[in-house]
């Protein structure tokens, strides 16, 4: 999650291990989109939570990032042409756990 000042920077570490200060960091940085890496459990964590809330979407997966979009009219074609839902990651999970056997 990327936000201005060195403020927000700091609040921005806190949320991947407090979850209960995601939303009040949301609307008070207007924050509208989100990069996590995968390579620390805890940005796993926090990205599965992420997936199931229905005020963002998923828009990108890869094998370091997932990008996450809040559900506003500004994001709304991205979000139509690019969502990836949550079935979809979990194929692209078992996928991935056959091929490292």
């Amino acid at each position: 999650m990327e936000v201005g000042g060195e403020r927000s920077l700091l609040d921005s570490a806190y949320v991947f291990s407090l979850w209960e200060l995601f939303d009040p960091i949301v609307e008070r940085h207007q924050v509208e989109a989100v990069v996590v890496t995968h390579e620390l459990p805890d940005k796993r964590r926090f990205s599965l939570a992420l997936l199931g809330r229905p005020d963002w979407a998923l828009v990108h997966l890869d094998h370091f990032y997932a990008v996450f979009l809040r559900r506003v009219p500004r994001w709304q074609e991205a979000i139509a042409d690019h969502e990836i839902s949550e079935s979809e990651v979990m194929e692209k999970l078992a996928r991935a756990r056959k091929k490292e056997k």
